[in-house]
C-alpha cells in the first residue's frame, strides 16, 4: 500500500519519485488524523527500474533522516498553517481544515 507521495529528487546518475510506503497514526488533530512516515519508497524513473549504486549513498542518507521518525503528513489538515489559522479555516467552515 502507498499512503502518499513524499517527493521527487534528481541525484547524480537518475530521478526518483519517493513514496511513502508505511505510515502510523499519531493522533487526532481538529477534525483531521494525523499520520508519521515510517517507510520511504524509492521508485527509479528509468527503464531500468532500479537503484543505481552511485545513488545509493544519497537515498542511505534520505532514510537515515526518515529513520528519526519526524516527518508527519494529514489527508486531513494542512499542517504547514499554524493553530490560529487552521482554527480561523474551520470555525469560517472553510474545506479542508
Amino acid at each position: 500500500m502507498v499512503y502518499g507521495v513524499f517527493g521527487y529528487i534528481k541525484l547524480k546518475k537518475q530521478s526518483y519519485l519517493i513514496l511513502i510506503e508505511e505510515a502510523s497514526i499519531v493522533g487526532q488533530m481538529l477534525r483531521g488524523t494525523v499520520y508519521r512516515v515510517e517507510k520511504l519508497w524509492f521508485v527509479p524513473i528509468s527503464a531500468t527500474r532500479s537503484i543505481d549504486s552511485e545513488d545509493l549513498p544519497y537515498i542511505n542518507m534520505i532514510q537515515k533522516v526518515q529513520a528519526e521518525r519526524s516527518f508527519y503528513f494529514s489527508y486531513d489538515i494542512d499542517l504547514t498553517r499554524n493553530m490560529q489559522q487552521t482554527l480561523t479555516r474551520v470555525t469560517r467552515g472553510d474545506q479542508p481544515a
